[in-house]
């Protein structure tokens, strides 16, 4: 028997032929199976299959956004040759949170919500995606600054006031020492001296505390800090909200992550106790959340969800406003192009003044949330949809079925109030109108808006979620970059590229099977040196036309 007939036989699985082929591997006629000689005699290749087209996103339309935003959106995203929602899904997020806790959104019924979102852009290294989000906070940057000025000059007349009332309080002690006064002035009382020592101790202590409305990294207790005396809310800023995402799925971060669940609804209190610092209760915890995340941390992020259902609690799907963009654009120096528009920036900076001017408080000092409704012509339109969202969630409908996904669609039904109310608010507060005691209900146009953005929305969940949703065709499209990229090759392992690609293993293999079907490629199996029972070995081989990395 030649060496090629031994081959074959062996690919048949004919019993008497396998039992030649191991007495000429014991005779060492032969002294392997060469993976070389198995894809020689390999049966030919056929066509390869296209891989079933993933989730497309369309570029989000600037009539997508209020007027007074546009022309610094706009600007913003063309000069970076970014597409328009990278930018525009953060710079939402960082209203929101000046916004904050200062309004309430009836709903409906029973229903209220606070404007507070959290979102991002997926974006890949080298996207510009720091200089993007630098760029989207903008106004909160000069919120800080002026923050900053008044506190400066806060403490100036906090220290003249001081001064003045340690100079009266040594006038009173002299006074009441000696027991004289000036001609037409009684000698001041014990009580008197007492009540000006009082006022001294408490303007020692009342010292001015700056307005803070960014954070970028603190632990959930040093941000609790923060809030009580920054009742209204705060932002976070993320240059990469993945590793923010993936530790709050550590069990030692379960009551950082019930804190920053609690912040994401943005009206619930919470109270917390703590050596040294006691007891600190926050009559209510409101975070915005913006920043930006490359699409294989994502992808790990998702595979890691799906694959361990405790992971799986809906904290990623709290970033509602999380964009994927499809179309990048072409590459033009800035030197090529139209020079921003300053007073672009100046309008939206004059619309987030007037928007942190809606903070109100109460008797006692505390804040007290304004009051937002719909207009009589916004309500039934958000009714009807609002009915449509719960009837495809509740059994009977197409999301019935509990999933990551529909953990994301959920949550809309929040998103849409907040959105329309931050497009209603940003519409007024350019128009300098002056805040009342009852502020204008939410316009149909408004809302109108805030629909249209959950649908484009929904669109990018989809791809986001496409591992869950398209499992095969996803995994396919994920090995597929994998061979474009050189990280696999014509007769690299299974077990190597699975190693190295650790966190989305599970993704490599049901990829890898998929793209055996499509006729990518092919698994063969190899023994060491003069083993044949020895370990098999997994090896890709891949269709001649993608041996080159195409």
């Amino acid at each position: 028997m030649t060496r090629a007939e031994a081959l074959q036989v062996v690919r048949t699985a004919n019993p008497a032929g396998l039992a030649a082929v191991l007495e000429l591997n014991q005779a060492k006629q032969y002294d392997n199976l060469e993976n070389t000689e198995l894809l020689e005699d390999s049966e030919p290749w056929q066509a390869r299959q296209p891989i079933p087209a993933c989730q497309k996103v369309f570029s989000l339309p600037l009539e997508m956004l209020p007027d007074c935003l546009q022309d610094w959106l706009h600007d913003t995203a063309r000069l970076a040759c970014s597409p328009l929602e990278m930018v525009a899904s953060n710079a939402l997020c960082a209203l929101s949170g000046v916004i904050g806790a200062s309004v309430t959104v009836q709903a409906r019924a029973g229903f209220y919500v606070t404007p507070n979102i959290w979102g991002g852009a997926v974006a890949s290294s080298g996207s510009m995606k720091t200089k993007l989000l630098n760029d989207a906070i903008a106004p909160l940057r000069h919120l800080e600054k002026q923050a900053a000025h008044d506190l400066e000059t806060l403490n100036e007349d906090a220290e003249l006031e001081l001064s003045q009332a340690k100079k009266q309080l040594d006038l009173l002690e002299k006074r009441y020492t000696e027991k004289k006064a000036p001609r037409g002035e009684v000698i001041p009382t014990l009580e008197a001296v007492k009540a000006a020592r009082q006022e001294v101790r408490r303007l020692e202590n009342a010292k001015p505390t700056e307005r803070t409305y960014t954070t970028t990294n603190c632990t959930h207790e040093a941000l609790g800090m923060l809030l009580q005396d920054n009742q209204k809310g705060m932002t976070v800023i993320r240059d990469e909200l993945a590793p923010f995402v993936a530790s709050m799925n550590r069990d030692d971060m379960a009551e950082a992550r019930g804190f920053f669940n609690a912040a994401w609804d943005g009206s619930t209190s919470y109270t917390y106790h703590r050596v040294g610092r006691g007891k600190v209760r926050l009559e209510r915890v409101c975070v915005a959340i913006c920043g930006m995340i490359q699409p294989k941390l994502l992808d790990e992020l998702i595979a890691r969800m799906l694959a361990d259902p405790m992971q799986n609690d809906g904290f990623l799907q709290r970033f509602q406003v999380l964009v994927y963009p499809d179309n990048y654009l072409k590459w033009i120096p800035p030197e090529q192009q139209t020079p921003a528009n300053k007073y672009a920036l100046e309008r939206v900076i004059k619309v987030a003044i007037r928007l942190n001017n809606l903070e109100q408080n109460g008797t006692d000092g505390s804040l007290e949330p304004r009051l937002l409704k719909f207009s009589s012509e916004a309500q039934p339109e958000f009714n009807q949809w609002h009915d449509t969202l719960e009837r495809r969630i509740r059994p009977g409908g197409d999301l019935a079925t509990d999933s990551a996904f529909k953990s994301w669609y959920a949550k809309t039904k929040s998103l849409c109030v907040s959105l329309a109310a931050i497009f209603h608010l940003c519409d007024l507060a350019d128009q300098d109108r002056a805040w009342g005691d009852d502020l204008e209900p939410i316009s149909l146009d408004a809302l109108l808006m805030a629909l249209d953005w959950s649908d484009y929305l929904e669109q990018h969940a989809k791809k986001i979620y496409a591992l869950e949703l398209n499992p095969d065709q996803t995994a396919a499209h994920t090995v597929a970059k994998l061979i474009e990229d050189k990280k696999i090759r014509d007769g690299s392992t299974l077990r190597d590229v699975k190693q190295t690609n650790r966190n989305i293993s599970s993704i490599i293999d049901r990829g890898v099977y998929t793209l055996e079907q499509l006729g990518w490629l092919r698994i063969e199996e190899t023994r060491a040196t003069g083993k044949l029972d020895g370990r098999a070995k997994e090896v890709i081989r891949l269709h001649p036309d993608l041996k080159g990395g195409e």
